[in-house]
Parts: structure tokens; sequence; C-alpha cells
């Protein structure tokens, strides 16, 4: 499918993929956006914020070792491409 399908998807909830991804196990899903308090912080730039932290939506990647990468970004190839399935 198309990655503006594969998107929409996503947003639905389920994990997508390309097949020509060689990373196999590898998929991306939608991360909604949410707000904590800066003393939930991990990083203590932010914890020493006031006010809330606002967390925007974006998608994740969960590679092939199982880690997470935040905040992935398609490349070109990615938007173009016809090769994306639900994971």
């Amino acid at each position: 499918m198309k990655y503006g399908d594969a998107v929409e998807l996503a947003m639905q909830g389920k994990k997508i993929a390309r097949e020509g991804w060689n990373g196999k196990g590898q998929f991306v899903y939608y991360q909604e956006g949410s707000e904590i308090d800066p003393a939930q912080a991990r990083n203590p730039v932010l914890a020493a914020m006031e006010g809330p932290i606002v967390i925007r939506p974006h998608f994740d990647l969960r590679t092939v070792d199982g880690s997470i990468i935040v905040g992935w970004t398609p490349s070109t190839g990615d938007q173009f491409a016809n090769d994306w399935v639900e994971a």
C-alpha cells in the first residue's frame, strides 16, 4: 500500500512496515501526544522546567533488536514507496 494509507492504519493503532526493509521484525507505530510533569522527566534539563511538558504526537520505530527509536521520520523513499504493509 502507499505511505498515506499506512499512516491511516498507524493512526488507528496498527503497526506498519515496509516489505523492502532489510530489518525483519521492525515496525513503525503512532504515539499519541501527552503531557507530563517535569518531576517525571528522566532528563535533568526537562526536569528543571516549570509547568507541564507537552509531548506532541509522533511515530516511533521498533528496531530489529527490540529497541525503540523515538520520533521516527520517514525518508523520501519511504514516503513514495508502495510496499507498506500492516505489520
